[in-house]
């Protein structure tokens, strides 16, 4: 352990520069998209409406689903994995 103290100061001015976004498909048409509900109150309906529209607006090949079995807790890596494994995109929400 050493007694050396680090100390963080928030108001330095943030690093500039540019940075460029990364390159973006024009259409969602022929993805797969994954939901990952958290388990809060209404999360579900939130990610339930949110692919209704995605729906209306693209041709997806496939909606997965997953439910993360506690609130409190990380999803199990196996489900992550799983999603990431099947899923072109992966989209998360809470509820309340």
């Amino acid at each position: 352990m050493s007694d050396e103290l680090i100390v963080l100061d928030p108001t330095l001015p943030a690093a500039s520069g540019r940075a460029r976004l990364a390159p973006r498909r024009r259409s969602l048409d022929g993805l797969t998209v994954g939901f990952l509900d958290n388990g809060k109150p209404n999360s579900d309906r939130l990610l339930a409406l949110l692919a209704a529209r995605l729906r209306e607006r693209h041709q997806l090949a496939e909606i997965v689903w997953a439910r993360k079995p506690s609130i409190g807790q990380l999803a199990p890596p196996g489900m992550v994995h799983d999603l990431a494994a099947r899923c072109h995109l992966i989209v998360t929400g809470i509820g309340d």
